[in-house]
């Protein structure tokens, strides 16, 4: 079984190289489970508050990415070592939160608004590409395997997936 964490966790992102879920949340802490281990630890104190995060972990480059409502329309670099966080930039979309995706095609992430409950596509640079109203109310989560993207809910709780390789580079549905 699944050892449960002594504190709130709402961002999770994993790391398929070294069997590991990172986590932040209303804390400032990041925090990572050690699947083989099945032990939670803290790696350290950011020094923001992530409450309502989204965190996805870029396999590439080997960091983590988070957004937080809290934090403003900026998506954050977090060194998944240290904990230091980085601001990448702004990400034009207001409302941005509880949910973000990497993903290794042009459409490099995706994620969710409450403000108007819409899928957002958004390149490399941060660009908004587009996207479509997610049609049942408060996403709050985003994943993708890049050819699915599926999102959580909290009311009504679900989780929905939708097709990603019907999406073109600039966002548009194909």
């Amino acid at each position: 079984d699944l050892v449960n964490p002594t504190f709130d966790v709402e961002g999770l992102a994993a790391d398929p190289f070294n069997n590991k879920v990172y986590g932040i949340g209303d804390g400032n802490n990041l925090v990572v489970y050690d699947v083989a281990g099945n032990a939670w630890s803290t790696v350290g104190n950011t020094g923001r508050n992530w409450d309502s995060a989204g965190l996805d972990y870029d396999p590439i480059d080997r960091v983590l990415y988070a957004v937080s409502p809290i934090q403003g329309n900026t998506l954050y670099r977090i060194n998944p070592v240290t904990a230091a966080v980085t601001t990448v930039g702004p990400t034009g979309i207001s409302g941005m939160g509880g949910g973000l995706a990497y993903v290794q095609t042009p459409l490099t992430y995706v994620s969710v608004t409450w403000s108007d409950n819409k899928i957002h596509l958004l390149d490399r640079n941060l660009i908004d590409l587009g996207g479509f109203v997610e049609g049942s109310g408060n996403p709050n989560g985003i994943a993708t395997d890049g050819r699915v993207i599926y999102t959580g809910h909290f009311s009504p709780q679900l989780v929905i997936a939708h097709d990603y390789t019907v999406f073109n580079t600039k966002g548009e549905i194909v």
